[in-house]
């Protein structure tokens, strides 16, 4: 019945939408469609042929359409009528009606000019002179539509809505003046009305859409009127000299009818709100404010493998994966987004009841965007040793960080208009070589973004500059890169002494301060762009990494390329919802240890979900041909049997749900992936799984009372070295995984936090604290080095503060006097020779 109705009203709307639009058509005195998709002409298919000039806006391609995107500084389109005696000069009957899409509520220029009404105003489309000598005006004020218009007699018509204008969603905007009303519309609604008598004052002025200028000011209103920008996106602009009588007559109908349509498209399915939320027992996911198992999968080929897409669906598991790679390019037109619309569909077809996460490859690389490095070759990065041309651009590149944010841009505003966008519960980003690691880079770009972060730091004060690097010749225009060998060299055993090499510290933390920035800017796109009602996440945040291929070969360490030493600023943004990492690949095989290689309680403690990546090789794994980890001995520690595989899962299962806010998708690589999982046994585990997790969702599970303590700044005072593999590993992996009590692994910055629970543990183990600085040595003193508390050291703890390198610095923290062996240490080890004590 509900349908039945619906389909009438439909029906009954488009005939009256299809007399509406021929009446217009007579009456149109300009018809902007803004479809063209290319050009700086906006067409006027109206009566008047008033063709406008587009300045500074963007074709953008909305869902099947194209539109108009004005950025919020310097957008607009001018159209030059022939005077006061244009058909764009009305003075009777007068109806504007136009399609926005709403970006913010500020414009972009509202700081630079300094102008109190510039943030609050933006123009839509005006004849006149802003704001007194107005033929008719349409603008947005504080969110809310006004319409200004001045009458012959000297009067003038205001018009503001009551409703504010909805951000990011397409509304349609009407004014109707018939002489002896004039009316404001939103979305067919009546926001606001007010009678008149009189005709409409005309001028010389052109017609100005998407924004004002103050060239078209006089001298003594430019001063409080200098920028009035739209931010957002527009399409079909319609300026009409009559009313017409079906458009009057339509009134109140048309609007129920949309209201019906409206409210029945809700019923079938609104687009989802996601968020993560977080109380006293942590982050948890919520769509549409109801809490969500945080179990997903994931499979290279979704549809070729969709009976498997359909097992993981039927065995509770409603997250899985959907690939853009890469994010995509404006110029590939129609064609971007046909093979994300193509698997959406086909997968919902047959699993309704699924949700998406997208991921997106921020990379651009050569092999498949050639046309993108034409003419861009200065933007490549530079790989040492050899000083190779990369086969992407450097992370410091400008010129592909903004093309990429613009790929985000339309992806988002494309996928909130697509007809599954109610399924996509938010993006995953991968970059940097795949996980935000890229490589060392030495090119023109990165040493430019060197000389401007030093700049920033040091407030432009070059004798600063020289005072901290010992260096009364350089100046910021002088700065290079620390040579490649440079890399491998420190002034006391692996240590930087920042009284003697502030500039290799300066430099490691540009370089990973970069990339940390880099991917917050890309979460940002996609958080503004969806309104927040989407999730950003990526991979990132390795500190748990073996590097075995590349043993003895101290310059290609993955711990250091990894550029994530500034973890710290990625937890801290209020765009990134989800950190995600494969779990470690050390010591996985059955009577192995499950050891995130991210920081759990540190990325739930700041509000964030951790999302493992469980790609246990099952018994049922083949690995691929000439693939080189196939020579690595037990595969990954690949499971042996069923049972076995099931054994590890329940392992892996319990330390990271044990973990509030922490959450794990299935992942079977290669071509054969679907296969990891065929077996009923194991998709039984699976469904077991779900509903275990489903009694313990949104409750503090974490009953640890020992907090370990790892350190990312600390590599940022150090040379290449093996130091993590060789030590810091074997902590995780032969003493603390095993010793029979849960433990919650943090970041030492997080001891700053004024909601640090210092109360909950009665262990801290500080792994690799090296570097310490002051405030936070007398804040470990204060809050850990007491209430009873066992602390332990490891190593060169507080070794490097903020002047100096020593070993006064270990002592003065720890009360443990230490002295420097000054002989030849090849290789670290911590031993414990004594299990009858009662730590061990």
């Amino acid at each position: 019945m509900i349908k039945r109705i619906l389909i009438t009203v439909f029906i009954a709307l488009m005939m009256a939408q299809v007399a509406q639009a021929i009446a217009d058509e007579k009456n149109a005195v300009a018809i902007w469609e803004l479809n063209e998709g290319k050009g700086e002409t906006a067409v006027d298919s109206g009566a008047g042929k008033n063709n406008g000039v587009i300045h500074n806006a963007q074709w953008v391609q909305e869902g099947n359409e194209t539109a108009l995107y004005f950025n919020g500084e310097n957008s607009y389109i001018s159209v030059s009528g022939p005077g006061e005696k244009s058909i764009l000069s009305i003075t009777k009957e007068l109806k504007i009606e136009l399609n926005l899409k709403l970006e913010s509520y500020l414009n972009k220029k509202a700081s630079a000019t300094g102008s109190k009404t510039d943030g609050a105003t933006q123009m839509l489309l005006i004849k006149g002179d802003y704001p007194n000598r107005i033929n008719y005006a349409l603008s947005i004020v504080w969110g809310k539509l006004q319409f200004n218009m001045n009458l012959e007699d000297g009067s003038r018509i205001r018009l503001t809505s009551t409703s504010q204008v909805p951000l990011m969603k397409w509304c349609n905007v009407a004014v109707i003046c018939d002489g002896k009303e004039a009316k404001l519309l939103l979305n067919g609604r009546e926001e606001a009305e007010q009678a008149y008598s009189g005709k409409m004052a005309v001028n010389d002025s052109p017609v100005l859409i998407g924004g004002y200028h103050d060239s078209f000011k006089s001298e003594g209103e430019r001063i409080n009127y200098r920028y009035v920008f739209f931010q957002g996106m527009l399409k079909r602009i319609s300026i009409f000299n009559k009313i017409g009588v079906v458009s009057a007559a339509l009134g109140q109908e048309a609007s129920s009818a949309k209201e019906a349509i409206c409210k029945g498209a809700a019923a079938l399915g609104e687009e989802s709100y996601v968020r993560v939320n977080c109380n006293k027992n942590g982050p948890l996911l919520t769509i549409n404010g109801k809490p969500e198992l945080l179990i997903g999968y994931r499979d290279h080929q979704p549809v070729a493998h969709m009976e498997a897409t359909k097992n993981f669906v039927g065995a509770g598991v409603k997250i899985h994966f959907l690939g853009m790679n890469p994010a995509g390019r404006g110029y590939q037109g129609d064609e971007l987004y046909k093979g994300l619309d193509s698997i959406a569909e086909k997968v919902l077809k047959e699993c309704p009841d699924i949700n998406f996460l997208i991921m997106v490859n921020a990379d651009i690389r050569k092999a498949n965007e050639p046309r993108w490095f034409a003419d861009k070759a200065d933007q490549l990065a530079i790989w040492p040793p050899n000083m190779r041309e990369g086969d992407r651009p450097s992370m410091a590149s400008k010129i592909w960080r903004e093309e990429v944010k613009g790929d985000l841009r339309r992806l988002v505003r494309y996928v909130k208009n697509a007809p599954y966008a109610n399924r996509v519960l938010g993006f995953f980003l991968s970059g940097g070589s795949g996980e935000w690691g890229d490589y060392w880079d030495y090119s023109t770009p990165a040493r430019q973004g060197f000389i401007e972060w030093l700049k920033a730091e040091y407030g432009g004060d070059v004798q600063l500059l020289r005072k901290k690097w010992n260096n009364s010749d350089i100046t910021f225009e002088r700065v290079t890169i620390p040579a490649w060998k440079e890399l491998s060299q420190a002034d006391d055993g692996i240590f930087y002494s920042p009284e003697k090499s502030r500039r290799m510290i300066d430099f490691l933390t540009y370089h990973h301060q970069l990339a940390a920035d880099v991917a917050i800017d890309f979460c940002k796109v996609i958080k503004e762009e969806s309104g927040n009602k989407k999730l950003a996440g990526l991979w990132n945040g390795y500190m748990f990494l073996p590097e075995w291929w590349q043993d003895g070969d101290a310059a290609g360490n993955i711990i250091v390329n990894r550029r994530v030493k500034m973890f710290s600023r990625i937890l801290e943004s209020p765009y990134v919802d989800f950190i995600t990492a494969p779990y470690s690949y050390q010591a996985r095989h059955s009577g192995g240890a499950f050891v995130s290689q991210i920081p759990l309680a540190s990325i739930n403690f700041h509000g964030k979900l951790a999302l493992i990546e469980e790609d246990t090789r099952t018994y049922l794994a083949t690995p691929a041909p000439n693939a080189a980890y196939a020579t690595w001995g037990d595969n990954f520690g690949q499971a042996a049997t069923e049972k076995e595989t099931i054994d590890i899962w329940k392992r892996n299962f319990a330390g990271i749900l044990t973990k509030p806010g922490s959450g794990l998708y299935y992942f079977g690589l290669g071509n054969d992936g679907n296969k990891w999982f065929d077996n009923p046994a194991i998709l039984k585990t699976v469904e077991n799984f779900k509903e275990i997790a489903g009694t313990t969702l949104g409750k503090d599970k974490n009953v640890s009372r020992i907090a370990v303590i790892v350190s990312y700044r600390s590599f940022l005072y150090q040379k290449t070295n093996d130091l993590s593999r060789d030590f810091i590993l074997k902590q995780m992996y032969h003493n603390l995984a095993l010793i029979g009590a849960p433990f919650d692994v943090y970041l030492d910055s997080d001891l700053n936090d004024k909601n640090f629970p210092f109360d909950k543990y009665k262990m801290y183990m500080f792994l690799n604290s090296f570097y310490l600085p002051d405030a936070e040595r007398k804040l470990i003193k204060e809050k850990v080095c007491g209430n009873g508390n066992t602390v332990v050291w490891l190593y060169a703890s507080g070794f490097v503060n903020d002047e100096s390198a020593q070993a006064g610095n270990i002592s003065s923290l720890t009360g443990i006097k230490v002295g420097k062996y000054d002989g030849k240490l090849t290789r670290l080890n911590c031993v414990v020779d004594n299990y009858t004590h009662e730590i061990t």
